[in-house]
This record gives structure tokens, sequence and C-alpha cells, in this order.
């Protein structure tokens, strides 16, 4: 994978999970794993979307705590869209 794209809404859930105290360091492990395309452990719980996030996936980074991205191999990057909770995100 090539390069991370930051979408707007990602930029502001990220400012938000660092003010709210999350382990940030959670977050770049799973970037980690997926940049470098390595398989996701089963805690992520890694699942696709239907509907209007259909090309989209979420993992779990801890409880309450998820992100929602695209893998677009055509471009070899990942798209990085959302990150929170449900309720913050859905």
């Amino acid at each position: 994978m090539q390069g991370l794209v930051w979408s707007r809404r990602l930029k502001k859930d990220y400012a938000r999970s660092v003010s709210q105290g999350k382990d940030m360091r959670k977050l770049n492990m799973l970037l980690y794993l997926l940049v470098n395309e390595k398989p996701l452990p089963a805690h992520y719980k890694d699942h696709s979307f239907k509907g209007e996030w259909a090309h989209y996936r979420d993992a779990h980074i801890q409880f309450g705590w998820l992100l929602i991205y695209r893998i677009d191999r055509e471009n070899q990057s990942l798209l990085l869209a959302s990150l929170g909770s449900h309720s913050e995100i859905l």
C-alpha cells in the first residue's frame, strides 16, 4: 500500500479522539497492519458494510471505538473515512 488518504471527517474525528484521551497507539497499530496488508487479528472484528457504506470496512480498535476505511487497490491507497463510536459515526 502506497499511502493513507485522510478524509476531512476523519481529521475531525481524530482530533476528537485525542481530546477524549483515546490511546492513539492502538489506532497506529491498526493502521500499520492495514498499510502493510497484514491480516487483522480477530479482536478487530473487521467486517464489510452493506448499503450506503457498501465499499467500506469497519475495524474495532477497542470496545466502543472503531475505524471505517476502504482499501483502494487500483490506487494502492487506504482511505480513512471515519473514527469514533457507533453513535458518533453512524
